[in-house]
């Protein structure tokens, strides 16, 4: 059990901390897992505040699960194995219900749809947040699934949108919500000082993301081919994560004959370290709520060629963080990347820009006050 024991106006004078459970579907990788571990560990340092996680699948075997458990933060793991469980609604009602948490906050889908049913059983003396990490779903493709949302969103105080084009998305398909949308871009740890210019560049070419169709890797393995033939380049390329088309981007590779260029990495936890032995990085998005993996790339000072989609010109201004390109152009994506790596002091102002940026305005510690702000803000005008 974690005990309460900082004083706290909010709570008439009592000895007790803001108890704060963060709900997600898992630890495995994604940003929005990233975001969760990487703040709870920084919020963990601020004796205001008690936080916990509670997940609805198995994370045994998740890496963040361990470091967060590591700094003595509670995890709660309901370990379903199907994405739709009734029970789940239960199970996380009695862990609210039993912990007294002062507030609920809600990360993806389906997380939000069960904490939202499992609120109707409990008191209202709880308050209820969702962050919204995405600019597209499925469920904005049918009519039906309006009503739904609707209900769901209904549930939530306060919706945390990581980009202001997120908050776009969201009230263009629902607009009642409007008035408690609130915009809190995401953060990471920075270090001070990075040596990725010391290093040897052992890949041209980097992408980190799920092999997923929205990430668009497609038009990235297009773009290679066309700067093998119309360029003439050879460039040693690194594609990292896993996910549904996995085998059939390799299958492409062989048809394009760059399966000699293209090495698939898998899952891996040395991102920072395959950054910084990488030339240029890139993000070939179809859609991106935000892409907290630019951040990443802006932190290890790697230049970046990403699509003009998203929340990603939030990020990267053409031509100052980066290169910027129209969506599914491989022509296009295969000219701006040449025409990157060619460029030494081009590379050199993009990097030292972004830098700046990402210190400014993208840290985990930034992120973390904002959070814990609203937080007590919540709280303080709950109890009047």
């Amino acid at each position: 059990m974690i005990k309460s024991s900082e004083s706290n106006l909010f709570y008439s004078n009592k000895s007790k901390k803001i108890k704060i459970l963060e709900v997600i579907n898992s630890l495995k990788t994604g940003g929005a897992e990233l975001l969760l571990k990487n703040f709870v560990i920084e919020a963990k340092k601020e004796q205001k505040y008690s936080v916990d996680v509670c997940t609805l699948y198995s994370t045994n075997d998740s890496k963040d699960k361990k470091e967060i458990e590591k700094k003595n933060i509670r995890v709660w793991s309901l370990d379903f194995k199907k994405k739709y469980n009734p029970l789940s609604i239960i199970r996380i009602k009695n862990i609210i219900e039993r912990e007294q948490y002062d507030i609920i906050h809600v990360h993806l889908f389906p997380s939000s749809a069960i904490v939202a049913l499992s609120s109707l059983f409990l008191s209202n003396n709880i308050s209820y947040i969702f962050t919204e990490h995405s600019t597209f779903n499925r469920r904005r493709l049918l009519k039906i699934f309006k009503m739904i949302d609707a209900l769901i969103y209904r549930r939530y105080l306060k919706i945390i949108c990581i980009s202001r084009q997120v908050r776009k998305s969201l009230v263009e398909w629902m607009p009642q919500v409007k008035l408690k949308t609130e915009i809190i871009p995401n953060g990471i740890p920075i270090h001070s000082k990075s040596d990725s210019h010391q290093l040897i560049k052992k890949y041209d070419i980097l992408f980190v993301g799920r092999l997923v169709p929205q990430k668009g890797i497609r038009y990235l393995l297009e773009a290679i081919n066309i700067l093998q033939n119309k360029y003439k380049k050879n460039v040693k390329v690194a594609i990292v994560g896993e996910g549904p088309l996995g085998k059939k981007l390799k299958t492409m590779c062989e048809k394009l004959k760059i399966d000699r260029s293209v090495e698939f990495l898998g899952f891996r936890r040395d991102i920072d370290q395959l950054m910084k032995s990488s030339k240029l990085f890139v993000l070939p998005s179809c859609w991106e709520g935000f892409g907290i993996v630019l951040i990443e790339a802006m932190k290890n000072r790697l230049p970046i060629v990403a699509t003009n989609v998203g929340g990603i010109p939030e990020i990267i201004t053409d031509g100052n963080e980066g290169v910027l390109v129209p969506k599914e152009n491989p022509e296009i994506l295969a000219s701006s990347i040449n025409y990157v790596l060619e460029d030494k002091k081009l590379c050199n102002k993009f990097i030292q820009n972004a830098y700046k940026k990402v210190q400014k305005e993208y840290s985990i510690e930034k992120y973390t006050n904002t959070m814990l702000n609203l937080y007590s803000n919540i709280v303080k005008k709950h109890a009047k």
